[in-house]
């Protein structure tokens, strides 16, 4: 359980840089679009060819988890940065990133219990809680506003694309994909491919590749395409989606550490009771109250 949360926290660590490098290249005229599927190519090839030598393992791995590979890949790449970037348009960063999490933890917690033919248990009901209370409190402080929900559209997209994420991790741990790098090429190229045809549609390539977009492009595809997808999956093969959903609600902390720590932005009161309700929402789910 310790390597799980490990694993699960380091890859909401990881994805905690998405919004910062996505905004230095949406700058530089990158639309969300573009900025989806390069990081997601990039990734995928940064992999692969490290890994050509075991060429015939890939393909074989291919073949044997087509079908699942080939889902996971819509719902946790494409459903995820497809209409999370489409979101962006008609709504604010923060009533976007309240409602992919909440839809996503929700979505977890429902398909756990579906599949497992029961309701919410009162642990699970008062994590849930808590974690709503939290995002609230950050999306409250970071400037959301009901009015953005008022955008039938990109609400509808935002909601999507967290049951996207919410069901990537409940099927990649219904499938068992422990595949290591090797799977994980598989997804990101896939994934890649399904990000083509938005990107083609909704783009006319007015972004310019120098060594500065470049590197924020490269940032991007180490860590959180690979290291935040590496990490998940990982945590996937040593503890339930559920708690994988749950404790990766720490990314949002995370972002107010970088914030701080890189662009001297300090968090205010409502955003620390927010981090500290999601944090008690962890820490309620994962460790057991002792019995005396």
């Amino acid at each position: 359980m310790n390597k799980a949360i490990f694993y699960a926290t380091l890859a909401a660590l990881c994805n905690a840089f998405v919004g910062i490098f996505s905004v230095l290249l949406f700058q530089e005229n990158f639309t969300s679009f573009e900025v989806a599927f390069l990081k997601c190519l990039l990734a995928g090839l940064i992999i692969f060819i490290p890994l050509l030598k075991r060429l015939k393992d890939f393909l074989v791995l291919i073949k044997q988890h087509f079908k699942a590979l080939l889902l996971c890949a819509f719902f946790g790449i494409f459903m995820l940065y497809h209409f999370e970037s489409a979101a962006y348009v008609g709504m604010s960063v923060a009533s976007v990133v309240f409602t992919l999490f909440a839809s996503s933890l929700l979505c977890a917690f429902l398909c756990q219990c579906v599949y497992q033919k029961r309701f919410f248990t009162p642990k699970e009901i008062i994590s849930l809680i808590l974690a709503f209370i939290g995002l609230t409190l950050i999306f409250i402080s970071e400037g959301g506003s009901l009015e953005d929900f008022s955008n039938i559209k990109a609400l509808i997209q935002a909601i999507l694309a967290g049951l996207g994420y919410g069901l990537f991790l409940f099927f990649t741990k219904y499938f068992n994909l422990k595949t290591g790098f090797l799977g994980l090429c598989a997804l990101l190229l896939i994934g890649s491919f399904y990000l083509a045809f938005p990107m083609i549609l909704n783009t006319h390539l007015n972004f310019h590749l120098n060594f500065q977009n470049l590197t924020l492009l490269l940032a991007l595809a180490l860590l959180p395409t690979i290291g935040g997808f590496y990490c998940t999956i990982k945590a996937l093969s040593l503890t339930s989606s559920n708690s994988v959903a749950l404790i990766e609600l720490s990314e949002p902390i995370f972002a107010m550490i970088l914030a701080f720590t890189l662009l001297a932005q300090s968090p205010n009161l409502s955003q620390i009771l927010g981090g500290l309700c999601i944090l008690a929402a962890i820490i309620f789910y994962e460790f057991k109250t002792p019995r005396y």
